[in-house]
Protein backbone atom coordinates (compact mmCIF):
# COMPACT_ATOMS: atom_id res chain seq x y z
CA UNK A 1 0.00 0.00 0.00
CA UNK A 2 2.93 2.35 0.51
CA UNK A 3 3.60 2.75 -3.22
CA UNK A 4 1.00 5.56 -3.39
CA UNK A 5 3.32 7.80 -1.39
CA UNK A 6 6.09 7.74 -3.98
CA UNK A 7 3.82 7.91 -7.02
CA UNK A 8 1.51 10.73 -6.05
CA UNK A 9 4.22 13.09 -4.78
CA UNK A 10 6.55 12.58 -7.75
CA UNK A 11 3.76 13.32 -10.22
CA UNK A 12 2.62 16.55 -8.53
CA UNK A 13 4.95 19.51 -9.12
CA UNK A 14 3.46 21.43 -6.20
CA UNK A 15 4.96 18.88 -3.82
CA UNK A 16 8.49 20.06 -4.61
CA UNK A 17 8.14 23.42 -2.83
CA UNK A 18 10.54 24.87 -0.29
CA UNK A 19 8.14 24.91 2.69
CA UNK A 20 6.73 21.41 2.72
CA UNK A 21 5.42 19.26 5.57
CA UNK A 22 6.00 17.17 7.59
CA UNK A 23 9.33 17.93 9.22
CA UNK A 24 11.56 16.69 11.99
CA UNK A 25 11.30 19.10 14.91
CA UNK A 26 14.57 19.60 16.80
CA UNK A 27 13.46 20.61 20.28
CA UNK A 28 16.69 22.38 21.19
CA UNK A 29 16.44 24.56 18.07
CA UNK A 30 12.84 25.66 18.64
CA UNK A 31 12.53 29.29 19.66
CA UNK A 32 10.42 29.88 22.74
CA UNK A 33 7.60 32.35 22.17
CA UNK A 34 5.34 33.06 25.14
CA UNK A 35 3.39 35.46 22.91
CA UNK A 36 1.99 32.58 20.89
CA UNK A 37 -1.67 32.29 21.90
CA UNK A 38 -3.23 29.25 23.54
CA UNK A 39 -5.71 27.42 21.34
CA UNK A 40 -9.34 27.22 22.33
CA UNK A 41 -11.67 24.67 20.77
CA UNK A 42 -15.26 25.83 20.47
CA UNK A 43 -18.29 23.55 20.57
CA UNK A 44 -21.49 25.29 19.41
CA UNK A 45 -19.71 28.61 19.91
CA UNK A 46 -18.63 27.93 23.51
CA UNK A 47 -15.34 26.52 24.87
CA UNK A 48 -15.39 22.71 24.94
CA UNK A 49 -15.26 21.74 28.61
CA UNK A 50 -16.14 18.68 30.67
CA UNK A 51 -15.00 15.09 31.18
CA UNK A 52 -13.89 13.44 27.95
CA UNK A 53 -14.76 9.97 29.30
CA UNK A 54 -18.21 10.95 30.58
CA UNK A 55 -21.01 9.08 28.83
CA UNK A 56 -24.14 10.78 27.55
CA UNK A 57 -27.19 9.02 29.02
CA UNK A 58 -29.22 9.84 25.91
CA UNK A 59 -26.84 10.31 22.98
CA UNK A 60 -28.36 11.86 19.88
CA UNK A 61 -27.42 10.63 16.41
CA UNK A 62 -24.20 12.26 15.23
CA UNK A 63 -23.72 13.61 11.74
CA UNK A 64 -20.02 12.79 11.89
CA UNK A 65 -18.95 10.48 9.10
CA UNK A 66 -15.98 8.18 8.61
CA UNK A 67 -14.35 7.08 5.36
CA UNK A 68 -11.15 5.49 4.08
CA UNK A 69 -10.03 7.38 0.97
CA UNK A 70 -7.45 4.80 -0.05
CA UNK A 71 -4.71 6.46 1.98
CA UNK A 72 -6.11 7.70 5.27
CA UNK A 73 -9.04 7.31 7.64
CA UNK A 74 -11.03 10.57 7.41
CA UNK A 75 -13.65 12.01 9.77
CA UNK A 76 -15.90 14.78 8.41
CA UNK A 77 -19.33 16.46 8.63
CA UNK A 78 -19.32 18.02 12.10
CA UNK A 79 -22.48 20.17 11.86
CA UNK A 80 -24.33 17.92 14.31
CA UNK A 81 -21.55 18.48 16.83
CA UNK A 82 -22.20 22.21 16.88
CA UNK A 83 -19.89 23.20 13.98
CA UNK A 84 -16.66 22.93 16.01
CA UNK A 85 -14.03 25.61 15.55
CA UNK A 86 -10.68 26.65 16.99
CA UNK A 87 -9.49 30.14 17.85
CA UNK A 88 -5.94 30.78 16.65
CA UNK A 89 -4.11 34.14 16.46
CA UNK A 90 -7.34 36.08 16.67
CA UNK A 91 -9.14 34.03 14.02
CA UNK A 92 -11.98 31.58 14.45
CA UNK A 93 -11.34 28.64 12.15
CA UNK A 94 -13.95 26.02 11.36
CA UNK A 95 -13.05 22.34 11.65
CA UNK A 96 -13.15 20.73 8.19
CA UNK A 97 -11.85 17.20 8.67
CA UNK A 98 -9.73 14.92 10.84
CA UNK A 99 -7.10 12.55 9.41
CA UNK A 100 -5.28 9.67 11.11
CA UNK A 101 -1.70 8.72 10.24
CA UNK A 102 0.06 5.51 11.34
CA UNK A 103 2.87 6.10 12.15
CA UNK A 104 3.17 9.86 12.73
CA UNK A 105 4.20 12.17 9.92
CA UNK A 106 6.09 14.59 12.17
CA UNK A 107 8.93 13.48 14.37
CA UNK A 108 10.52 15.21 17.34
CA UNK A 109 14.29 14.83 17.72
CA UNK A 110 14.12 12.04 15.16
CA UNK A 111 11.49 10.08 17.07
CA UNK A 112 8.33 9.00 15.28
CA UNK A 113 5.14 8.28 17.21
CA UNK A 114 2.60 5.50 16.74
CA UNK A 115 -0.22 7.80 15.65
CA UNK A 116 -0.66 11.38 14.47
CA UNK A 117 -4.15 12.87 14.57
CA UNK A 118 -4.47 15.89 12.29
CA UNK A 119 -7.34 18.37 12.61
CA UNK A 120 -7.77 20.63 9.58
CA UNK A 121 -9.43 24.02 10.11
CA UNK A 122 -10.11 27.02 7.86
CA UNK A 123 -11.05 30.63 8.52
CA UNK A 124 -13.86 32.25 6.53
CA UNK A 125 -11.58 35.20 5.68
CA UNK A 126 -8.76 32.90 4.57
CA UNK A 127 -6.03 30.93 6.27
CA UNK A 128 -5.60 27.24 7.02
CA UNK A 129 -4.42 25.57 10.21
CA UNK A 130 -3.56 21.95 10.91
CA UNK A 131 -3.38 20.88 14.55
CA UNK A 132 -1.46 17.63 15.07
CA UNK A 133 -1.57 15.51 18.23
CA UNK A 134 0.95 12.70 18.68
CA UNK A 135 0.28 9.41 20.47
CA UNK A 136 2.42 6.67 21.96
CA UNK A 137 1.17 3.14 22.44
CA UNK A 138 1.95 0.28 24.79
CA UNK A 139 0.56 -2.54 26.85
CA UNK A 140 -1.58 -1.30 29.72
CA UNK A 141 -2.39 2.01 28.04
CA UNK A 142 -6.03 2.97 27.55
CA UNK A 143 -7.52 4.93 24.69
CA UNK A 144 -9.92 7.85 24.98
CA UNK A 145 -13.57 7.16 24.20
CA UNK A 146 -13.44 8.93 20.82
CA UNK A 147 -10.67 6.56 19.71
CA UNK A 148 -12.56 3.41 20.68
CA UNK A 149 -15.61 4.66 18.78
CA UNK A 150 -13.51 5.01 15.64
CA UNK A 151 -11.94 1.59 16.18
CA UNK A 152 -15.39 0.02 16.58
CA UNK A 153 -16.04 0.88 12.92
CA UNK A 154 -12.54 0.04 11.68
CA UNK A 155 -11.88 -3.31 13.38
CA UNK A 156 -14.55 -5.44 11.63
CA UNK A 157 -12.91 -4.59 8.31
CA UNK A 158 -10.01 -6.91 9.01
CA UNK A 159 -11.22 -9.05 11.94
CA UNK A 160 -14.58 -10.23 10.61
CA UNK A 161 -14.98 -12.97 8.01
CA UNK A 162 -18.25 -11.36 6.92
CA UNK A 163 -17.56 -8.50 4.44
CA UNK A 164 -20.92 -6.97 5.29
CA UNK A 165 -19.61 -6.15 8.77
CA UNK A 166 -17.19 -3.59 7.31
CA UNK A 167 -18.75 -0.14 6.93
CA UNK A 168 -15.49 1.58 6.04
CA UNK A 169 -15.24 2.66 2.40
CA UNK A 170 -14.50 5.67 0.20
CA UNK A 171 -18.14 6.73 0.60
CA UNK A 172 -18.47 8.43 4.02
CA UNK A 173 -20.82 6.61 6.40
CA UNK A 174 -22.13 7.64 9.80
CA UNK A 175 -19.77 6.80 12.62
CA UNK A 176 -21.60 6.03 15.86
CA UNK A 177 -24.31 7.81 17.81
CA UNK A 178 -21.93 8.08 20.78
CA UNK A 179 -19.04 9.83 18.99
CA UNK A 180 -18.56 13.41 20.11
CA UNK A 181 -16.10 16.05 18.96
CA UNK A 182 -16.48 17.74 22.33
CA UNK A 183 -15.08 14.63 24.04
CA UNK A 184 -12.20 14.62 21.58
CA UNK A 185 -11.43 18.33 22.11
CA UNK A 186 -11.40 17.92 25.89
CA UNK A 187 -9.02 14.95 25.65
CA UNK A 188 -6.69 16.88 23.32
CA UNK A 189 -6.54 20.04 25.46
CA UNK A 190 -3.74 18.95 27.84
CA UNK A 191 -1.75 17.49 24.91
CA UNK A 192 -1.74 20.89 23.20
CA UNK A 193 -0.95 23.09 26.19
CA UNK A 194 2.64 22.97 24.97
CA UNK A 195 3.12 22.97 21.22
CA UNK A 196 5.45 23.69 18.32
CA UNK A 197 4.39 25.94 15.46
CA UNK A 198 5.80 26.47 11.97
CA UNK A 199 4.76 27.32 8.41
CA UNK A 200 4.36 24.37 6.07
CA UNK A 201 2.07 22.65 3.61
CA UNK A 202 -0.59 20.02 3.20
CA UNK A 203 0.97 16.56 3.37
CA UNK A 204 -1.00 15.20 0.41
CA UNK A 205 -1.22 16.62 -3.12
CA UNK A 206 -1.61 19.40 -4.08
CA UNK A 207 0.78 20.01 -1.12
CA UNK A 208 -0.45 23.60 -0.85
CA UNK A 209 1.95 25.81 1.12
CA UNK A 210 1.07 28.69 3.42
CA UNK A 211 -0.47 26.33 5.98
CA UNK A 212 0.10 26.99 9.69
CA UNK A 213 1.03 23.89 11.66
CA UNK A 214 0.64 23.31 15.39
CA UNK A 215 2.24 20.09 16.66
CA UNK A 216 1.61 19.05 20.25
CA UNK A 217 4.76 18.60 22.32
CA UNK A 218 3.07 16.30 24.86
CA UNK A 219 2.16 12.84 23.52
CA UNK A 220 -1.12 11.12 24.34
CA UNK A 221 -1.64 7.44 25.06
CA UNK A 222 -3.27 4.78 22.94
CA UNK A 223 -4.12 1.15 23.69
CA UNK A 224 -1.90 -1.24 21.75
CA UNK A 225 -4.87 -3.15 20.31
CA UNK A 226 -6.57 0.04 19.13
CA UNK A 227 -3.42 1.11 17.30
CA UNK A 228 -3.11 -2.37 15.75
CA UNK A 229 -6.66 -2.10 14.41
CA UNK A 230 -6.06 1.35 12.93
CA UNK A 231 -2.72 0.40 11.40
CA UNK A 232 -4.14 -2.81 9.94
CA UNK A 233 -6.86 -0.83 8.17
CA UNK A 234 -4.62 1.76 6.52
CA UNK A 235 -1.02 0.51 6.89
CA UNK A 236 1.87 3.01 6.87
CA UNK A 237 0.50 6.24 5.41
CA UNK A 238 2.91 8.94 6.54
CA UNK A 239 4.62 11.23 4.06
CA UNK A 240 8.44 11.23 4.42
CA UNK A 241 9.94 14.16 6.30
CA UNK A 242 10.79 17.26 4.28
CA UNK A 243 13.70 19.69 4.52
CA UNK A 244 13.08 22.42 7.05
CA UNK A 245 15.47 24.82 5.31
CA UNK A 246 15.52 28.27 6.91
CA UNK A 247 12.11 27.98 8.51
CA UNK A 248 11.67 28.88 12.16
CA UNK A 249 9.97 26.53 14.61
CA UNK A 250 8.55 28.20 17.70
CA UNK A 251 7.56 26.64 21.02
CA UNK A 252 4.65 27.70 23.23
CA UNK A 253 4.80 28.34 26.09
Amino acid sequence: RRCWITTMFVTDAHCAGEEQSPINIVAASAKGDAALPPMTWLCAGEPCVGDYNASDPSPSPSSVKIAYDGHTIVLSDFAGDGDPAVTWKGKEMKLEKILLHTPSEHSIDGLYYALEVQLYAKAAEGGELVVAALYNTGEGEESAAWVTDVVSVVSPCHLSTDPAQCRLSEAPTHLTSQWSFKAMAIELEPLLNRYYSYDGSLTQPPCTEGVSWVVGAIPGHLAQQDWTNLAAAQAANNRPRQRIGTRLVTLHP
